[in-house]
C-alpha cells in the first residue's frame, strides 16, 4: 500500500545522483580543502583509491581477526564492532570502564598492528582541510571519556547487512551518548568515514541515495521513507529515486556526509566477512579542530 501511495503521490520525482569524487591518493592535492566542500555539500563525498597499501591492509586484517568474534562487541545479527562503538557506550553505567578498556586498546595499537592507522588518518584528514587539528574529541569537565579514533566492523556471511539509515536517525537512539558528545562537538553534520580492509565476495556493497535527511527524516519502513508533508518516497522506485553502489577495493577510502545521505550495505554473501575501519569526523564547538571519534 505504502508503496501505492509513493508512486501516486511523486510519479516522476527522480532527482539527479550524488556527487562523489573518485580520486587515486596520489592525486588528492589537486581538490583543495574536500573535507570542508563535504561539510558545506558543495559535494557529498570522496573515495580514496590506493589510500592503504597492500602490506599496510594486511598487516591491519591479520591482527584484527585474531581477535575472536566472542570477545567482540555483537551490535546486530552478523555485526561485530572493536572496540566497542559508541551505540554500546550509550549505557552510561558500563562507559567509563569500557572507555579505559579503549584507552589502553589504541596506546598500545601501533606496537601490536606495526602500523600508526591513527596518525596516518589524522595527517590525510588535515591535508584535505582548512583544521588545525585532528583528534578524539575531549571535554575538560568529562577528562576520562576518551573516545574510540575509529573501530573495525565486521559483517558475516549470510547475515550482515547495514539496514537503511544516515547519522541523524540514530540521534534518538542513542540518546546518552550524543547529549555528552554535543556540548563540544556539532554532531549533526558529522562525517562518515571508513577503509575498506576486505570486501565481500559478493554483496556488501554501499549503497547511497539522493535522499537527505532534510527532505525526509522518517523511516517508516524498510525502504520507506516520509516527508514532513506526509508523503512518501519509496526507495525501490526507481522511477522517483536511483541509488548508487560504492565500490571499494582493499585499501580504498569512503568519505561522505553520512548524518544526511540516506545509505545501506547490502546482505553479504559468499565464504568471507566484510571488514573494514572507520569513524564519524564532526567539527568542534569550541576550537578549528576536527574531531574523529567513533
Amino acid at each position: 500500500m505504502l508503496k501505492e501511495l509513493s508512486r501516486l503521490f511523486h510519479p516522476k520525482a527522480k532527482r539527479d545522483s550524488l556527487n562523489f569524487l573518485d580520486v587515486d591518493s596520489e592525486d588528492l592535492q589537486i581538490h583543495g580543502n574536500v573535507i570542508d566542500q563535504i561539510f558545506e555539500e558543495k559535494i557529498d563525498g570522496i573515495i580514496i583509491r590506493n589510500f592503504l597499501q597492500d602490506e599496510e591492509v594486511k598487516l591491519l586484517l591479520d591482527n584484527y581477526l585474531t581477535i575472536p568474534l566472542s570477545e567482540q562487541f555483537c551490535t546486530g545479527e552478523g555485526i561485530h564492532t572493536f572496540p566497542e562503538s559508541f551505540s554500546s557506550l550509550n549505557d552510561e553505567a558500563k562507559s567509563q570502564e569500557e572507555l579505559i578498556k579503549n584507552g589502553r586498546f589504541w596506546s598500545s595499537f601501533e606496537s601490536k598492528f606495526g602500523i600508526d592507522y591513527i596518525a596516518k588518518i589524522k595527517t590525510l584528514f588535515l591535508s584535505l582541510s582548512s583544521f588545525d587539528l585532528v583528534d578524539v574529541p575531549l571535554d575538560k569537565a568529562n577528562p576520562s571519556k576518551l573516545y574510540n579514533p575509529s573501530t573495525f566492523r565486521q559483517l558475516s556471511p549470510n547475515s550482515g547487512e547495514l539496514k537503511l539509515h544516515c547519522g541523524r536517525f540514530f540521534h534518538e537512539n542513542f540518546p546518552n551518548f550524543y547529549k555528552v558528545l554535543e556540548k563540544i562537538s556539532d554532531i549533526h553534520h558529522q562525517l562518515s568515514y571508513f577503509v575498506s580492509l576486505r570486501p565481500a565476495m559478493e554483496g556488501g556493497k554501499l549503497k547511497v541515495f539522493p535522499v537527505k535527511w532534510e527532505e525526509a527524516n522518517n523511516k517508516v519502513d524498510e525502504m520507506i521513507l516520509e516527508r514532513a508533508d506526509k508523503s512518501i518516497i519509496d526507495l525501490e522506485d526507481q522511477q522517483q529515486v536511483e541509488g548508487s553502489n560504492l565500490n571499494l577495493n582493499a585499501g580504498d577510502l569512503l568519505l561522505f556526509k553520512g548524518s544526511n545521505i540516506w545509505h545501506q550495505v547490502s546482505p553479504i554473501k559468499g565464504s568471507v566477512s566484510r571488514c573494514t575501519l572507520g569513524s564519524f569526523i564532526s567539527r568542534s564547538k569550541k576550537s578549528n579542530q576536527l574531531h574523529i571519534w567513533s
